[in-house]
């Protein structure tokens, strides 16, 4: 009966073990697919470099 009893516990245990691995990787999971959506630094940045559309030819006759 005792060996029964420590069985039990120690599948209670086990199971609390991976059920919190399992947690901890959800969790690291769901903060990279976080961090992959914040923008970080001049990459993600819109400038005066970013040009959305055709550029426009220089008038003729300025400068």
């Amino acid at each position: 009966m005792a060996d029964d009893t420590a069985r039990c516990r120690s599948f209670k245990i086990t199971t609390w073990v991976l059920a919190a691995l399992l947690v901890v990787l959800l969790i690291g999971l769901a903060l990279g697919a976080v961090a992959a959506f914040v923008p970080r630094g001049r990459r993600h940045r819109r400038g005066s470099r970013h040009h959305s559309g055709p550029r426009r030819p220089p008038r003729r006759g300025s400068s």
